[in-house]
């Protein structure tokens, strides 16, 4: 008998050809869900784990494919061709290869694969094409901002502004953003501090911070005047 070392899945959830014990594909990807939440990987990236391996059972089961014993590169090319044909592009399709081998990985982890049958699949070439907005359009809108202040909405005019010039001028994500706290935004060195996409605390320099200084602190005045609150946005 073949002793798989997977403490945290019970007998049920194996069943036997001839004296191998085999690993049902749904409760394995059950286990591998449990352990990223053991390591404390974001709710997203969670999520994220969970729709496309559940994605991917429910393709395999199709496919008769119930054990992770029985997945073979054959079958994860299939299931990526499948989606790709129904409108994935290669972002997305590049985005499962990469949850599924991280699947398989943990498989071989926990010592009930010897191999990943995804390794030595290669990754689908990608046409990155960034439109990013030009020096006119940046001034165009900023000038939009800064007549609408005088107006019935000054708040949201000084808010939007600070929110434009801090993503250009700093490069972070939006959702860092959302995240940012006056505390983490040093005038005197000029840069902030932000949880990256590791969740990593890092010091970013802010640049051409004498240009946004004076509209992140002009908001900084207006939410103080309506809500004294620590976030910046």
């Amino acid at each position: 008998m073949v002793v798989v070392k997977l403490a945290t899945t019970q007998k049920s959830h194996f069943t036997n050809k001839g004296e191998v014990a085999f690993l049902l594909l749904k409760f394995a990807i059950q286990d591998f869900l449990d352990d990223r939440k053991f390591k404390n990987l974001s709710p997203t990236t969670i999520s994220n784990y969970k729709d496309i391996l559940g994605q991917f059972q429910l393709f395999c089961a199709e496919n008769e494919v119930i054990n992770v014993q029985d997945i073979t590169s054959n079958v994860i090319k299939k299931y990526l061709l499948h989606y790709q044909k129904v409108g994935n592009n290669s972002t997305t399709t590049n985005s499962k290869l990469q949850r599924v081998k991280a699947f398989l990985n943990y498989m071989i982890e926990i010592e009930v694969l010897e191999k990943n049958p995804a390794e030595k699949i290669k990754r689908a070439k990608e046409d990155i094409r960034i439109d990013v907005f030009s020096d006119y359009h940046i001034t165009q809108v900023l000038n939009y901002y800064r007549r609408i202040k005088h107006r019935d909405k000054p708040f949201y005019a000084y808010r939007d502004c600070a929110i434009i010039v801090t993503l250009i001028s700093s490069g972070v994500r939006l959702s860092e953003m959302c995240g940012l706290k006056w505390y983490d935004i040093d005038f005197q060195n000029n840069t902030m501090s932000i949880f990256g996409k590791n969740r990593k605390l890092e010091t970013i320099p802010i640049y051409y911070f004498f240009v946004c200084k004076d509209i992140i602190i002009s908001f900084r005045i207006q939410i103080h005047s309506i809500l004294s609150i620590m976030f910046y946005f």
